[in-house]
């Protein structure tokens, strides 16, 4: 038996949006560090650059030990960690 329901629009729309705010500020509170856009990397400068990268890095390695122990919450961390090393690498090759 189809039973056959309909939602209004708005509804939906912010029930879903509700969801999604939710765990994307649960991801970043499990994260540590924000995942930054790639603007505004561009709007540092060298010396800045080399000090987030040395940061992350030292983030990354800290994810890592943290799953080798199985203490890690989130396993996309540690995509998104290296995904930001690789977009700082990339300014920094970028600029020069």
């Amino acid at each position: 038996m189809l039973i056959k329901c309909r939602l209004s629009a708005d509804l939906l729309s912010a029930d879903i949006h509700s969801k999604v705010t939710n765990k994307w500020q649960n991801e970043v509170l499990v994260k540590g560090i924000n995942q930054m856009k790639a603007q505004q990397y561009r709007e540092m400068n060298s010396e800045e650059l080399k000090d987030k990268l040395e940061e992350i890095q030292r983030h990354l390695f800290d994810l890592r030990s943290q799953a080798v122990t199985e203490k890690l919450e989130n396993s996309k961390a540690l995509i998104n960690v290296r995904r930001d090393i690789a977009r700082i690498k990339t300014i920094m090759r970028e600029s020069r």
